[in-house]
């Protein structure tokens, strides 16, 4: 009883407190609620579906006979059943473009300008400048003083801390062609209108709305507002220092450095920053120096103690600047209306559109790993590499050329947002667009972030959406795919992908170039399914012909012809439903009959008199250890060589039908079924459904693992992918200092946490 008493003491500690999420660093955040977790059982068999609560009908074979499941049994190989209807027929084919297809993808068009510029002469020097027409006013109309140090003047006011609320989970956005995320007011938010988006060192978002600033972790929302200390309701950018201090700019009305406890307020009126337009309003030098900038008053530097204010009188083009960096160089990059000024403290460097640019007025900048400049314009980007100026707009496959946000992910993408068409990803060869359709709120984008652990986030006037094709994904309307009434997909180790239509046979996705596979007696015609590329380069696909029952069977397209095999019947519901080859270079077919094993020209049938569970096969896979997995209209099937393991809802599986399997890079099982995708290794699953990041139904194919190591898999007209790693991704270690998690000191906890 006291031991007891303990465990529960301990629990609502454990639960009663605020812990602190520790992810690995390669973790993308998880906008899915959390697979289940479930522990295969054979002994203790579970009475019930563990996924669904649902009652558990026994296992029955096409004869009646009750299966045994959850223990090894011996496999009755004695049993010899060979042959189709007729050996196979060679047919001459060949792939044939069909149609070019609408794609959000394109390589890059054409050959950029280029633009070589000579550095030395763009350069202006203070000294030699005529400043004594300029004169810079306040909002005051008073004059400001420039080029030297002026004392900044602050006020420190206490943090009153928000309410902690629980948002709604991150909805998905319907019928797009990726599974994007969407964050705004109904989820919690206090306004949709949101200027900007940062992330802190601690992996939380910081959105600069019309209604306040919000700090969101993923799960719980903290908004900032007046009455919590700020100096006003509406915030237009926030930046994080090296310090981790955050500043906050209003506008006009000033500045808010956050140090966690306290904001310092700064008002001067000869610290006038502010307005929307363009991006970036902070930088920070390799002194420790805060730069910000002002659409009016140019640009100030705050030492700690003193703000210098620079204008047109200290070399810059314009005081309306729009845009800043500082690089790798510690020089200062600043876009306005007439062009670029850069800073490094000895001289001033002009780049307008005179010299090449695009466009005069410049709003971002971002600097990738290389050391190139990338420069967001009104007339697409320029890239600069300090000797030439490649300009790239809308003709080369940019999705827009009001460019408002140019950043490098850690994958080394660009990502440009546009004030006129939604988002670009180039990854120096190709283009991705993003807009409406691929899942975008809106198409007039304030601000893009990749995350620093993965994935990407848009603001805008209509809130914020969220893509991440390193996590489950859903991708609605794949080219050539669901516009034509699709059985499955096969992913070539190219990209390419293949498709089965339910009327018109095989088809072939090359970019946005659409290829249907012809021969001269139409036996690649009707309700075709891709099922395998062999060893050889062999495309295995099956046949159901309804008006040619004969027609219906096994086919393989080597290149120039196909070898078909009809099936042992001829009848329509006698049909292959996949291939496996196995090491020694032998096929392994699942058909509405049971395995048919072929050796050349050989075949031999194992069904249920072999002990099979179930003659209605789907799929058979060999893993490393060279065990073959059968999946079944009875469930999953173990088989060692000697002796058949049968599992079903009995074990744990979410469902009895079970459609597809791949193992992936670090040997776990993955297995659809008629009620999601479960994740097996060793006695551990994890089970995915709808609400973790599926489409919308419960029937599942898996199509296999690409040359990346990525998991496909297909449902109806949808078709989605599941990372390499992603199971071992998911494990976060949980930390806590309460005294809870202290009396449990030495425990190491591992949570599917869902952000």
């Amino acid at each position: 009883m006291g031991h007891r008493k303990l465990c529960v003491g301990l629990m609502l500690l454990i639960t009663g407190c605020r812990y602190s999420e520790e992810k690995a660093d390669n973790v993308p955040p998880n906008t899915f609620a959390a697979p289940k977790s479930i522990r295969l059982q054979t002994k203790n068999k579970y009475t019930v579906n563990a996924v669904t609560g649902d009652s558990i009908s026994p296992v029955k074979n096409e004869k009646g006979k009750l299966i045994q499941t959850g223990i090894a049994v011996p496999a009755n190989m004695t049993i010899s059943d060979t042959g189709f209807l007729h050996p196979p027929v060679t047919i001459p084919a060949e792939w044939t473009l069909a149609d070019t297809l609408r794609t959000n993808i394109s390589v890059i068009r054409g050959r950029p300008d280029t633009i070589l510029l000579n550095e030395k002469a763009l350069l202006q020097f203070p000294g030699r400048m005529d400043t004594s027409t300029y004169v810079q006013l306040d909002i005051n109309k008073d004059t400001v003083v420039t080029g030297v140090l002026v004392p900044a003047e602050s006020e420190v006011v206490p943090c009153i801390r928000p309410v902690l609320k629980k948002m709604l989970p991150m909805s998905i956005s319907a019928n797009t062609r990726y599974c994007m995320k969407q964050l705004n007011t109904y989820h919690g938010l206090s306004s949709s209108t949101i200027f900007h988006v940062m992330e802190d060192n601690r992996g939380n978002l910081w959105f600069s709305t019309i209604d306040g600033l919000i700090c969101y972790d993923g799960q719980y929302s903290q908004t900032y507002r007046k009455k919590q200390g700020l100096l006003a309701d509406m915030v237009f950018y926030t930046f994080q220092d090296s310090r981790g201090n955050i500043w906050i700019d209003y506008g006009r009305l000033g500045l808010t450095c956050y140090d966690g406890k306290n904001f310092i307020h700064y008002k001067s009126k000869k610290a006038a920053v502010g307005g929307l337009g363009g991006n970036a309003g902070f930088a920070e030098d390799s002194k420790g120096n805060i730069w910000f900038k002002s659409l009016v008053d140019g640009i100030t530097r705050f030492d700690g103690k003193n703000f210098t204010h620079y204008t047109r009188k200290q070399g810059l083009l314009s005081n309306h600047v729009r845009g800043m960096l500082v690089d790798s160089k510690d020089r200062l990059w600043l876009g306005s209306r007439k062009g670029i000024t850069v800073l490094d403290g000895k001289s001033v460097l002009h780049l307008t559109k005179n010299n090449g640019l695009n466009n005069d007025v410049v709003s971002c900048f971002t600097e990738d790993r290389q050391g190139n400049i990338w420069i967001g314009t009104d007339s697409g980007l320029a890239v600069y590499n300090g000797k030439n100026l490649v300009r790239i707009t809308k003709v080369n496959g940019l999705c827009g050329n009001l460019v408002g946000d140019v950043k490098q992910d850690k994958e080394g993408n660009i990502w440009i947002s546009t004030y006129e068409n939604g988002a670009s990803r180039f990854d120096g060869n190709t283009f991705t667009s993003f807009g409406t359709s691929e899942g975008l709120a809106d198409i007039f984008l304030h601000n893009v972030l990749p995350g620093r652990k993965g994935g990407c986030w848009f603001v805008s006037g209509k809130g914020v959406s969220y893509f991440n094709d390193t996590y489950l994904t859903r991708m609605v309307d794949l080219p050539g795919y669901s516009e034509r009434g699709p059985n499955n997909i096969l992913i070539q180790k190219g990209g390419e992908i293949i498709s089965g239509d339910r009327m018109d046979g095989l088809y072939k996705t090359q970019g946005n170039m659409l290829y249907n596979l012809t021969d001269r007696d139409s036996i690649s015609k009707g309700s075709i399914s891709p099922l395998l590329m062999d060893q050889k380069g062999g495309l295995w696909y099956s046949i159901r012909r309804s008006d040619k029952p004969f027609n219906s069977g096994l086919a393989c397209f080597d290149g120039t012809s196909i070898r078909f095999y009809r099936t042992r019947t001829g009848q329509i519901n006698d049909f292959v439903r996949s291939v496996m080859e196995n090491r020694q270079g032998k096929f392994w077919a699942a058909t509405s009959k049971g395995i048919v094993l072929l050796d050349e020209n050989r075949m031999q049938w194992i069904t249920e008199s072999n002990g099979l569970s179930s003659n209605q096969v789907f799929r058979v896979l060999e893993t490393r250890d060279g065990t073959r997995w059968i999946g079944s209209f009875a469930g999953l099937t173990k088989y060692d060589g000697k002796t058949f393991t049968h599992f079903t809802e009995f074990e744990g599986l979410p469902g009895r039908k079970v459609y597809g399997m791949a193992e992936d890079n670090e040997g776990g099982l993955w297995v659809s079924t008629d009620n999601g995708i479960v994740f097996i290794r060793g006695q551990e699953t994890l089970v995915f459904t709808e609400e973790h990041g599926l489409p919308g139904r419960k029937t599942y194919q898996i199509a296999g693992m690409d040359a990346n190591k990525n998991i496909w898999f297909s449902s109806g007209s949808e078709i989605g992918r599941i990372p390499a790693n992603y199971a071992e991704q998911l494990k976060i270690t949980v930390q806590c200092n309460c005294l809870g998690c202290a009396l449990l000191k030495g425990m190491v906890c591992h949570y599917l946490f869902p952000f």
